[in-house]
């Protein structure tokens, strides 16, 4: 089942009739309705019933007979999958649930090395949360960590890094590239370089194999995460086309802890089988092989 991105909100929205101004008055103000967690309220829901196809050819099984369900994001919508997919698993208490997080692994602040790069990365996060996640989208956000950091540190229920090293108890796959165009787009507004970008993820991905000893709610983690890091330059693979391919050529791949390369593909089969896969590139790289990208990578 694919699920189209319509609400701009990172799947977090909970808010109808928001009023936006053009910067002086360029344009007519507009309103629009950010509701991407009441979308995937109303796709469980449908999920749940059985969903018929809209030529009546097809129609699913509910949810409820699922025994093992795999949710998948990239972009925003691994956005929303931090955001949601805690609630998510909780709609299908009987199944094996298991997520994909396909980039947007926000840096810790503590793994920026430049205090004065790591000040602005502080005050940039905690400005999109109360302008944007806050007043804007009035967005849901994961649960437990919005009832464990009231007050000063509800931001960091927003920080996708914090959020998943910490509070997503669902069994997850990450995947992330250290030199990630996008998600530097809005790092490099810190003064930031692309190498002082990807030093930053690397500290924060290589906090990720240890959730189970070291996250806030390391109790209720009952699997290892995958991990998967390219070096890349690539935002995306799994929504592009190149996924099947690629794989199949044995391209794009990231070496192992025990030397072994791996793509994603293989890499996300291999951990939903029971192995635990953690495989993470260096800046410069040194065990990542590419595969030559595309416009929608």
């Amino acid at each position: 089942v694919f699920v189209y991105y319509c609400s701009s909100d990172g799947w977090s929205g909970q808010r109808n009739d928001a009023v936006l101004e053009a910067p002086e008055g360029e344009a007519p103000s507009f309103r629009l309705h950010f509701r991407g967690h009441s979308i995937v309220e109303v796709v469980m829901q449908a999920l749940k019933l059985g969903v018929t196809s809209d030529d009546g050819s097809v129609t699913l099984p509910s949810l409820d007979d699922a025994t093992r369900v795999l949710f998948t994001g990239s972009s925003a919508g691994s956005q929303g999958m931090t955001h949601n997919v805690d609630w998510m698993r909780a709609q299908v208490p009987n199944a094996q649930v298991a997520t994909v997080m396909d980039a947007i692994t926000d840096p810790l602040p503590e793994d920026v090395d430049d205090p004065t790069i790591r000040d602005n990365w502080v005050l940039g996060l905690q400005y999109r949360y109360d302008n944007t996640y806050l007043a804007l989208w009035q967005a849901f956000l994961d649960e437990s960590c919005v009832a464990a950091h009231p007050g000063a540190d509800a931001h960091l229920c927003s920080e996708g890094g914090f959020v998943r090293l910490n509070h997503i108890t669902t069994p997850m796959f990450v995947r992330q590239d250290l030199r990630d165009p996008v998600m530097f787009g809005y790092f490099g507004s810190t003064g930031a370089t692309m190498a002082q970008f990807a030093a930053a993820v690397r500290k924060t991905m290589l906090r990720v194999p240890d959730i189970q000893a070291n996250a806030i709610e390391k109790n209720a983690i009952v699997k290892a995460p995958g991990v998967h890091v390219s070096n890349c330059g690539q935002h995306i693979v799994l929504m592009n086309s190149p996924w099947f391919g690629v794989a199949a050529q044995n391209n794009a791949t990231v070496e192992t802890q025990g030397g072994m390369p791996v793509t994603l593909h293989d890499a996300l089969g291999a951990w939903i089988g029971g192995a635990n896969v953690v495989a993470i590139d260096t800046d410069p790289s040194a065990i990542s092989v590419c595969a030559a990208t595309t416009n929608d990578q």
